[in-house]
């Protein structure tokens, strides 16, 4: 009971930490764009992000 009690916790503080790391990433001006290995149909490139892939703009 208390190994379960224990369990329930620890993934509930884990839970607001990973969140962080799971959102693509934004870029450009004011946060417009997003960082993607591939731009969508209705996006365009515009520069690259920090983390090497493409800063798509939405057109």
């Amino acid at each position: 009971m208390n190994l379960l009690m224990l369990t329930f916790i620890l993934c509930g503080l884990l839970t607001p930490v990973t969140k962080a790391g799971w959102g693509v990433k934004q870029c450009w001006k004011n946060n417009v764009g997003h960082c993607r290995r591939r731009c969508l149909q209705n996006e365009r490139y515009k520069i690259l992000c920090m983390n090497k892939q493409n800063c798509c703009i939405p057109i």
